[in-house]
């Protein structure tokens, strides 16, 4: 019981953590975008206001699934999808500009992916690419150059890096079940020998008493 307490609290710690990692990375983004402290910059972040205001709106429609799958894990798939189909639009409506966001995105898919694979379920697979896809996408929104092929090599190490983190997770747990189930096998074969044990041993008591009162019968004298 106090296990499974914990279990949960670390569960509950872990995506605590992850909210204030994705609000700290759309703040950045807004920052960054000029929607937060347009002010600070010296001259306009981007001819098209209108334009980067829908931008960062299509992220935080992005940052709310990211938040809604932390607080309704079953909604992953629903969330996943909106998700990497969102970011898809941002994509295909944004210029290469030199400023743009992406760190919030980023985020909310690299978490999403592992959250799909974790399930194990085909259409988990169909998703995952998906989200990849939308993930690497991102780079596109870069001016040409090598920005765009960093982002898509980082983008590219970090799912790597989550594929590799969940396919050890499933082998490690499949060790954990092997080793649980083997534990148990091994107790019921203990458990059947100590019990043929002690009725081989009842039925040979019984046997010999048997054995034991015919002969004493057959020596008994007669009345």
């Amino acid at each position: 019981m106090e296990a499974l307490r914990g279990s949960r609290s670390l569960t509950t710690l872990l995506r605590a953590g992850f909210v204030a990692l994705l609000l700290a990375a759309y703040f950045v983004d807004g920052w960054l975008f000029g929607t937060f402290r347009a002010r600070i910059w010296a001259a306009p972040v981007a001819s098209d206001p209108t334009e980067f205001g829908g931008a960062m709106g299509g992220v935080t429609a992005i940052v709310a699934c990211g938040v809604a799958w932390a607080v309704w894990p079953r909604t992953t798939p629903m969330v996943a999808l909106a998700a990497a189909v969102g970011s898809l639009v941002i994509t295909a409506n944004l210029d290469g500009r030199s400023r743009f966001p992406f760190f919030a995105e980023s985020v909310v898919l690299i978490a999403l992916l592992g959250a799909l694979l974790w399930r194990r379920a085909a259409w988990s697979w169909v998703l995952g690419l998906l989200v990849v896809i939308s993930g690497v996408a991102i780079s596109l929104r870069a001016p040409d150059g090598g920005i765009r092929n960093v982002l898509a090599a980082t983008m590219f190490v970090l799912f790597a890096a989550v594929v590799t983190v969940v396919v050890y997770s499933w082998m490690k747990d499949d060790e954990r079940r092997v080793g649980i189930e083997l534990a148990r096998r091994t107790e019921r074969l203990e458990l059947a020998r100590e019990l043929h044990d002690i009725v081989g041993h009842h039925v040979t008591g019984i046997v010999v008493l048997a054995q034991a009162s015919r002969v004493g019968g057959r020596r008994a004298p007669a009345p």
